[in-house]
């Protein structure tokens, strides 16, 4: 009994050696000096060990996705209408040029009465934690003739929301920069203002609470 202690004990110090040791070499090799190191011992140090916690608990039990904000809205979808179709139907006030066909070729056809959802989670998120809060709730982005149709089937209400709604991981053929995902905004946050455009984020770009994101059933 007395020796699977021992064992247990020296497990413990081998394990937090280790982390230490890791700790300051990834610290030294970004650039930061002994005194750096050391000043993690003093009372501003413990502030940052106790951030570092809650990122690993954030990090390794994540909570369930909880929507602070939804509307739901019905909307028929035409999967064979052209992106320039349904942007010219939008009545936006300015819209980005790579917001067509030629990047967002259509990849469904046929008609669907699709349940478009507006969320949001009511904190700060990065790309890659909205994308896995939305597969938790079984939803998965709309994509582009969704958004569009939405956009102009449901303009008055869209309008009223004062909101820019966000539709990410858009398939597109034109990639910008490995490792960024591209999204298309409605944005209705002015006053009889409309506006559509495309955006290139990267998964660790992080969203304000505030942020709408437009999405269906999986």
């Amino acid at each position: 009994m007395a020796e699977k202690v021992v064992l247990a004990i020296m497990s413990g110090i081998g394990a937090a050696l280790a982390i230490i040791q890791t700790l300051i070499s990834k610290a030294m090799n970004a650039g930061l000096t002994e005194e750096d190191i050391h000043r993690l011992s003093t009372p501003e140090g413990e502030k940052l060990i106790d951030k570092f916690v809650a990122l690993m608990v954030r990090e390794f039990h994540p909570k369930p996705a909880k929507m602070t904000y939804e509307e739901i809205f019905n909307v028929l979808v035409d999967y064979n209408r052209s992106i320039e179709d349904l942007v010219n139907e939008n009545g936006t006030d300015f819209v980005s040029s790579e917001i067509c066909d030629k990047y967002f070729p259509s990849i469904k056809t046929g008609w669907k009465i699709q349940k478009i959802i507006l969320v949001s989670f009511g904190e700060a998120l990065e790309t890659a934690e909205v994308l896995a809060k939305l597969k938790e709730q079984g939803l998965r982005p709309v994509d582009a003739q969704e958004l569009l149709t939405l956009g102009y089937r449901e303009d008055e209400a869209v309008q009223s929301l004062n909101m820019k709604v966000a539709a990410l991981g858009q398939l597109t053929d034109r990639i910008l920069n490995e490792g960024r995902i591209s999204c298309i905004i409605l944005d209705c946050s002015y006053e009889w203002l409309k506006i559509l455009r495309i955006n290139y984020f990267a998964n660790d770009w992080y969203w304000d609470e505030n942020t709408v994101f437009a999405a269906v059933p999986n």
